[in-house]
């Protein structure tokens, strides 16, 4: 990572929006994502009991790669694929390893 650019860009933000993410400003941009709603979805879609089930997980994971408004519309259908030609030892790596992010130290 370079941290002189990093640095260089806050700074710009912070030119543009001198309270950060606060900014008044930003309010219609931020409603725009509705992170919201869908760190709500997200919560209810990867609960630790739906870890038992690989194949949810899998699938819920492109529910959330579809509505995500970070995740350009050319990457969408290749997360998409990907996921759908995964055999099942890859899902249940997936489902470990996605677990292991959410919920793991």
């Amino acid at each position: 990572m370079n941290l002189q650019k990093l640095a260089e860009a806050e700074a710009y933000f912070l030119e543009l929006y001198p309270q950060g993410f606060e900014d008044v400003t930003l309010l219609p941009i931020i409603k725009r994502h509705n992170t919201a709603k869908i760190g709500e979805q997200v919560r209810e879609m990867f609960t630790k009991e739906n870890f038992t089930q690989p194949d949810i997980i899998c699938e819920n994971f492109t529910k959330i790669v579809s509505k995500s408004t970070l995740i350009s519309l050319f990457e969408k259908p290749k997360v998409r694929e990907m996921v759908q030609t995964m055999r099942m030892e890859r899902r249940d790596m997936f489902a470990i390893g996605l677990y292991e992010m959410l919920y793991g130290d």
